[in-house]
């Protein structure tokens, strides 16, 4: 069989099977026969991780949809899953701060425990909005 090669890349042949094993079903795969795993029969031990991907599909979409307004659950979804991302909290009388989303968790409970402010809206930039919108192919 002729496999083509390439200059500056690597050919991968359609019938290429790669196993993926992630570590959590490592376990699992422990107990299997190699041969059913790696013969090109592949077989799915994790189901979960679709829903997942849906309902934080659906918070972003949820806040794109209200203009990149954050409510709590959301931020707890966020920080859950993208906790990197930044966020702006805008207090009652200080000025606007922008931290990630882990940080902002503990800041706005911080203020508020201090009596020293409290969060007014906690929001994303129109930057931040508009590069989600073209990632995720989401129509002004």
């Amino acid at each position: 069989m002729f496999t083509p090669k390439s200059w500056r890349y690597t050919v991968v042949l359609p019938h290429t099977n790669f196993p993926i094993v992630y570590p959590h079903t490592q376990a699992l795969l422990q107990d299997c026969d190699p041969s059913l795993i790696f013969a090109g029969g592949f077989f799915c031990f994790d189901i979960p991780a679709k829903p997942v991907i849906l309902i934080i599909m659906k918070t972003l979409k949820d806040i794109l949809s209200n203009f990149g307004y954050i409510t709590q659950p959301q931020l707890a979804e966020i920080n859950e899953h993208f906790p990197h991302m930044k966020v702006v909290i805008k207090w009652g009388g200080m000025p606007r701060e922008r931290v990630h989303a882990w940080e902002a968790i503990e800041r706005i409970e911080k203020v508020e425990a201090e009596n020293i402010d409290y969060c007014r809206e906690v929001f994303l930039t129109s930057r931040d909005c508009n590069n989600l919108r073209l990632a995720l192919h989401i129509a002004n």
